[in-house]
């Protein structure tokens, strides 16, 4: 029996400080893990699932997508990731979910990463 090719979820990432989950996903720009980058230890970012139904835009000259869905970030599923530099990578830290990310100050950001909770994406 042939092996069946298992689908992995698409996901963008949203960097925007001020995003919440109830926000809809049209109304920021969307972000492709090749494009994120990693300004410092502690920088956070909200990675989207994308579902099958959800047409993404993207013009040549941006390095985002966008989409006229109007569905909000919590009706599409989000985690909340802060970037572990000592490890190269994000870290998923869902005990913020419902915080805008510029809400969570910088130090408590980076003293999260030292606890042993989350997952590495």
């Amino acid at each position: 029996m042939p092996r069946q090719k298992v689908k992995r979820s698409r996901y963008r990432y949203i960097t925007n400080g001020t995003v919440v989950g109830s926000d809809p996903i049209t109304h920021f720009r969307l972000i492709a893990g090749n494009n994120m980058s990693a300004p410092y230890h502690g920088a956070t970012a909200l990675r989207v699932r994308i579902p099958k139904d959800l047409q993404l835009t993207k013009c040549s000259c941006d390095s985002y997508s966008t989409t006229d869905d109007k569905r909000t970030l919590d009706e599409l599923g989000y985690d909340f990731m802060i970037r572990d530099e000592t490890k190269k990578k994000w870290v998923i830290k869902n005990e913020f979910k419902g915080t805008r990310p510029c809400d969570v100050d910088l130090y408590v950001a980076r003293e999260s990463l030292e606890k042993k909770v989350g997952a590495l994406s």
